[in-house]
């Protein structure tokens, strides 16, 4: 696992190396690249770093809800109610993986210039 470390490093954007959209969003290479792009991209929010960030860590949706919406809610309120694909979350990580798609899709483009 240690020797995984330089080759990610040296890899510093998976897109500026010619990975296909196609080839990010398939398991590792997306992953990979989503961490890439958490460092890399200027979020409008926190709120949309810490839920982009926790996605690229693996995270699923129910976990990223309990640590953005439920558990405020829970210790603001001692309750929640309503759909959770209505809760912020869920329509924030829509966005943000249009983003993400944009920002592969941008960043293939200046490197295809070069």
């Amino acid at each position: 696992m240690g020797d995984m470390v330089p080759k990610i490093l040296a890899l510093k954007d998976a897109a500026r190396m010619g990975v296909s959209v196609e080839q990010i969003e398939d398991g590792f290479e997306y992953y990979r690249s989503a961490g890439i792009f958490l460092h890399e991209y200027c979020f409008a929010t926190e709120l949309d770093r810490k839920i982009w960030e926790m996605h690229s860590n693996g995270a699923p949706l129910i976990e990223i809800k309990l640590d953005t919406e439920i558990r405020p809610l829970l210790k603001l309120l001692g309750a929640t109610s309503g759909r959770s694909s209505d809760l912020p979350a869920s329509k924030i990580l829509v966005r943000l993986k249009k983003e993400f798609l944009e920002w592969v899709r941008e960043t293939n483009k200046d490197g295809a210039s070069r």
